[in-house]
């Protein structure tokens, strides 16, 4: 039933219930990626199109290269916006350039981790009356 249902009216996010949750981790990850990439300087530093080892990226904006390393890798594989070469070197591809710099994308990734992050940290205690968000935001 639940394959039916997915095909007929979400194709896009699959047919199985595995194929829906990676649509969802998905989705979240590269939000939040597309968020702290933009807010420390990754990807203004490559908007030229050099490509950048993390060594390198890291040394030049002051990240920690593990954690780094760790984002740009998932961004790499989840997505064709950023590309890892064989070396390790990594750069914004030709599409990737369109879409990262879009005000629509950055709208996206603000709006994303600004406004629902709450849901993820607040949302499960203010449902259990732990927490008052009207008092906080209201």
């Amino acid at each position: 039933m639940t394959g039916s249902i997915l095909k007929k009216d979400l194709p896009f996010i699959g047919k199985e219930i595995t194929d829906w949750t990676q649509f969802i981790r998905r989705g979240y990850a590269l939000s939040f990626l597309l968020y702290s990439f933009h807010d420390t300087g990754v990807f203004k530093y490559l908007k030229d199109g050099k490509k950048r080892s993390i060594k390198e990226i890291a040394k030049k904006l002051k990240l920690d290269e593990k954690i780094l390393s760790g984002g740009m890798n998932f961004f790499a594989n989840a997505d064709n916006s950023i590309v890892k070469d064989k070396s390790g070197k990594f750069k914004i591809s030709k599409i990737g350039k369109k879409r990262i710099f879009a005000n629509q994308t950055l709208a996206m990734s603000l709006g994303a981790v600004g406004a629902y992050n709450i849901i993820l940290t607040q949302y499960a205690a203010a449902m259990q009356k732990k927490k008052n968000l009207w008092k906080r935001f209201c």
